[in-house]
């Protein structure tokens, strides 16, 4: 329903800070076509993939995808109940929309692609480990797992006796829904074999200072992530 997925799409105001903490990390550049007009820079670890925008924009990060004939695809969105935060269409422009799940996370939708992102070899080769899943917090589970379902994201994992966590893809893009009123901000998670090594490793090669339990810290774009055990979720 909603194309394909390019993207997290964050703001970056230093766009050079933001490549160097992500190559830090271990993310790859990619290629960019020139579609934007403001400096914009794709990184990858294999997984997830970052879209770093020097262009400031609201509700960062957004989710981005690709959907051909996006004009002709937005009334069906439409009967869906969406209602776009904008809607740039027709001859003079790059076709984009954007609408708000019902927690507040901007979805965005193109008319094609703006980078290339190389079939990596290893699929994980970041200081991180693996990336599981961009989770993000819910307020209600009722309301937002049928949300992105109608968007057509296919549910991997749910269970009626604990429905505060459900597990969704898109194909390129594993959203984890979590309800809990303490968690106010999506984060990537990712799994280490070794939570520990990784912190030891984080802390003394890339200069981070990170939070503890689960080991988190924080892009210069303001994007949480998160490191845990395989095992944890």
């Amino acid at each position: 329903m909603i194309g394909r997925f390019l993207e997290i799409s964050l703001h970056a105001p230093d766009i050079l800070e933001s490549i160097e903490f992500w190559e830090r990390l271990g993310f790859r550049q990619v290629t960019t076509n020139d579609v934007w007009q403001h400096p914009y820079a794709v990184l990858s670890d294999g997984r997830a993939i970052i879209g770093l925008h020097k262009f400031r924009f609201d509700h960062s990060p957004a989710l981005t995808f690709v959907r051909d004939n996006l004009a002709s695809h937005l009334p069906a969105l439409r009967n869906l109940g969406i209602e776009f935060e904008f809607a740039k269409t027709g001859d003079d422009h790059f076709n984009e929309a954007g609408f708000l799940s019902p927690d507040g996370q901007m979805i965005t939708l193109l008319e094609s692609r703006t980078s290339n992102t190389p079939a990596f070899e290893e699929e994980s080769f970041t200081a991180l480990g693996a990336l599981e899943s961009f989770m993000l917090p819910v307020r209600r589970m009722d309301e937002a797992l049928p949300f992105w379902a109608r968007l057509g994201l296919a549910v991997l994992e749910y269970d009626e006796a604990q429905p505060d966590t459900a597990l969704l893809s898109s194909g390129a893009l594993t959203l984890r829904l979590r309800e809990d009123r303490r968690v106010r901000k999506p984060a990537l998670v990712f799994h280490s074999p070794d939570p520990h090594a990784t912190a030891h490793t984080l802390t003394l090669t890339h200069h981070l200072t990170l939070g503890s339990d689960p080991i988190s810290l924080e892009s210069p774009e303001g994007l949480a992530i998160i490191v845990l055990p395989p095992s944890q979720t």
